[in-house]
């Protein structure tokens, strides 16, 4: 008797193993597909979203400048409200991706974006290049 129950034991922890070994990130591929980024930037004391991107090029770029982004564990208090925000938003039921919302606040010179993800205690600097590049995206109409 132990001995059956060691072996459904056994197989039940195997079964497990393997389900969560077989459990994929979501590749670029995927997030072209199934996220949208809501660019939203300060309008009074709201944030109004002045811009969606969809198109899986830019979702795509975004999702690059966004993955160089060295982030820190941080709680950051910042002196004035974001320039910008860029909330994500899954499409697809089937994919789980979290959903975040990132603050960005463009440097005194204007050379580089702060990043924070709200709710996350990360916050990075973005390179002077990529700052640029994003802030391209977000300029254009």
């Amino acid at each position: 008797m132990m001995r059956k129950l060691f072996i459904i034991v056994m197989l039940m922890f195997i079964c497990c193993i393997s389900a969560a070994c077989s459990h994929k990130e979501p590749t670029v591929a995927t997030i072209e597909t199934t996220v949208i980024y809501h660019l939203s930037k300060q309008d009074g004391q709201v944030y109004k979203v002045f811009r969606t991107i969809e198109e899986p090029a830019g979702v795509r770029k975004v999702s690059e400048l966004l993955d160089k982004v060295r982030w820190e564990n941080a709680i950051v208090s910042m002196s004035r409200m974001p320039d910008y925000k860029i909330r994500t938003e899954n499409t697809d039921p089937n994919v789980s991706l979290v959903r975040n919302n990132y603050d960005f606040w463009l440097s005194p010179k204007g050379d580089y974006f702060e990043v924070v993800i709200e709710g996350f205690s990360k916050y990075g600097k973005m390179s002077p290049k990529d700052s640029m590049e994003l802030l391209a995206i977000v300029a254009a109409k």
